[in-house]
């Protein structure tokens, strides 16, 4: 059973989240995303709140839980089963992929099992860093309001990026389109968890998209959350006052991250 210390600490995260989305629909997403990034005193508070909340109640949650599993953890245990081992069959689907569509890929991005040594890791929304415990990363951690000073501080949407089911295939669906294919799921106690490999090409992922195009619930990456609107207030104005960044923006910053050749 959750402590009183617990529940205040998830109740003052859940109301910041709350906040900013409906001052969004009140403001416009980027209106509301200056405020929140320039209310520093709050910020502080919710860097505070939520390494407090990941450090001493959750970690000791899963220790007590044989069946729960952390994020971090999660997040750790499929990055080397995949850079380990998983990589190399999907690059084989992948080539058969590209093959029956005509396109050539260049052997230089192919990755071979002795050029992995230390996983180069970007974490965004990192607050305390806490994958600086596992020696096979070499991470940069980011967040908007760093809970230690060793995390970089750094508003990642200014770089222009622009039943949970329905959601899951949307996400899976729009990061097809943007050149990434997911290559795990799994349903966790508390979680869902994915991870998503970026393709050779594009296309490979956008075949698969194009495939599937009937299942498509949304246009963009929504959470539950976004849907839990004030009274009267209509869905469309949630997606009304999402980000503006087009599909192209988007396509154009992932294609700025490295290829296989940053594991050597």
């Amino acid at each position: 059973m959750a402590s009183n210390e617990h529940l205040v600490l998830s109740e003052f995260i859940k109301s910041v989240h709350l906040d900013l989305r409906e001052k969004s629909k009140t403001w416009g997403s980027e209106n509301a995303w200056k405020k929140h990034c320039a209310d520093e005193t709050n910020l502080k508070k919710y860097a505070s709140a939520m390494r407090e909340l990941a450090c001493n109640y959750w970690e000791e949650n899963n220790k007590k839980q044989s069946k729960a599993v952390s994020r971090v953890h999660w997040t750790c245990t499929t990055c080397r089963t995949y850079f380990k081992q998983d990589i190399f069959k999907y690059q084989v689907k992948e080539k058969d992929i590209a093959m029956k569509i005509n396109i050539a890929i260049p052997a230089s991005l192919y990755s071979t099992r002795d050029n992995i040594n230390k996983l180069m890791l970007l974490d965004v929304g990192s607050c305390y860093n806490p994958f600086k415990q596992f020696d096979y990363f070499e991470v940069t951690a980011i967040d908007i309001a760093p809970g230690l000073e060793e995390v970089i501080e750094c508003d990642f949407l200014k770089l222009n990026v622009g039943a949970n089911a329905k959601f899951m295939k949307s996400w899976r669906f729009i990061l097809a389109k943007m050149g990434f294919s997911r290559i795990k799921y799994e349903k966790l106690p508390h979680l869902h968890c994915m991870a998503f490999r970026k393709a050779f090409c594009m296309e490979i992922t956008q075949r698969w998209a194009d495939i599937h195009n009937k299942e498509q619930v949304h246009d963009e990456i929504f959470i539950p959350q976004d849907f839990n609107l004030s009274v009267n207030k209509d869905i469309k104005n949630v997606e009304k006052s999402k980000s503006e960044c087009t599909d192209e923006n988007n396509v154009d910053l992932i294609n700025e991250l490295p290829s296989y050749g940053i594991f050597e």
